[in-house]
């Protein structure tokens, strides 16, 4: 069986009576009291005012990594572990930049795409 992005997936051979067969993803699903549920998400908020970010709401020990000009041969990265005080970002020169917050399971990932100003 084909998925919509063109790999293979497999369907169970068998099924024990009772059990029920239903689609999840680990980045976004976890186990629960035993029933499937959606991993929460972190309230974080992201301000960027000129060269300046702002993340507030970053769960403590969440790993907060910062990629500018993702996807060039310029990259460069830097990592940071958060310890639940607004995270600054500040960046020297215009350009684009990708901030990946890893909280603390089971919340999920989130990804921002920051396009800085010049100042």
């Amino acid at each position: 069986m084909e998925d919509e992005d063109g790999g293979t997936r497999y369907a169970p051979v068998m099924v024990p009576d009772g059990v029920d067969i239903v689609e999840c993803d680990a980045s976004t699903h976890y186990v629960a009291d035993g029933a499937l549920a959606e991993r929460p998400a972190a309230q974080i908020e992201i301000e960027a005012i000129g060269g300046a970010i702002r993340l507030s709401g970053v769960p403590e020990g969440s790993i907060v990594t910062v990629i500018l000009e993702p996807g060039t041969a310029l990259a460069s990265m830097h990592q940071t572990a958060a310890d639940g005080s607004p995270v600054e970002i500040e960046a020297d020169e215009p350009g684009s930049m990708r901030i990946i917050v890893r909280p603390p399971w089971p919340l999920q990932e989130a990804v921002y795409d920051v396009e800085i100003e010049p100042r």
